[in-house]
């Protein structure tokens, strides 16, 4: 994650950098990512670059778990939320990103998304920081309890979170890359979402 030199900058600056890093990871996949188009679009010397962040890395890691926090601030703003249980909630954030691509534009998270799903490395980073931005959601955590989760271990609660998120993740990356099995792939990811909450039953007797 950033350092605190990163969080001391002017708020207009650190929004120029910020841009400049998702710019550059929404076009082309981290392996590809290049530092100086980042420092050169943001307008900073490279050195400063690594004052903010380790590394590339450092810096995707941060525009996930970023993005991740911003989405929530929009659902919660978001007059077409309806409150319901987890699993509901995971097909509104899906239905969610299908709204921007109907209006024939790709959202900043889907551009993310494209490019990390092409590196295996960026995935694992993905998956890493999705989790850790969830387990700080309120909103997440909100609809956890709603459907019994809240008495779950802790490999359990990362074993479900687990599933939900590569079931979401998957259906949106198979969308991207084919938008036409729109209807589809809904349907899948509601019979997977199905499954998985009547097998959360079966097994923890909820």
């Amino acid at each position: 994650m950033p350092q605190d030199t990163f969080f001391n900058l002017h708020e207009e600056k650190r929004d120029k950098v910020l841009q400049a890093i998702i710019n550059e990871f929404t076009k082309v996949t981290l392996e590809n990512a290049s530092i100086k188009n980042i420092v050169q679009n943001a307008g900073i010397p490279r050195g400063s670059f690594y004052q903010y962040f380790i590394d590339k890395e450092d810096a995707m890691r941060y525009i996930i778990f970023n993005t991740c926090i911003q989405e929530e601030k929009n659902v919660t703003r978001d007059t077409n939320f309806e409150p319901g249980d987890l699993y509901d909630f995971i097909l509104y954030i899906y239905n969610r990103e299908i709204r921007f691509l109907e209006k024939k534009t790709i959202s900043i998270r889907m551009q993310l998304l494209k490019q990390i799903s092409e590196s295996p490395r960026a995935t694992a980073l993905f998956n890493e920081e999705i989790t850790n931005a969830i387990t700080q959601s309120a909103m997440f955590k909100k609809y956890w309890d709603i459907s019994g989760l809240n008495h779950l271990t802790e490999k359990e609660n990362i074993t479900l979170m687990d599933l939900l998120i590569t079931s979401l993740k998957e259906t949106l990356i198979n969308v991207l890359r084919d938008k036409n099995c729109i209807t589809m792939a809904e349907e899948q990811l509601r019979l997977k979402l199905i499954i998985i909450k009547e097998g959360v039953r079966a097994v923890f007797k909820i």
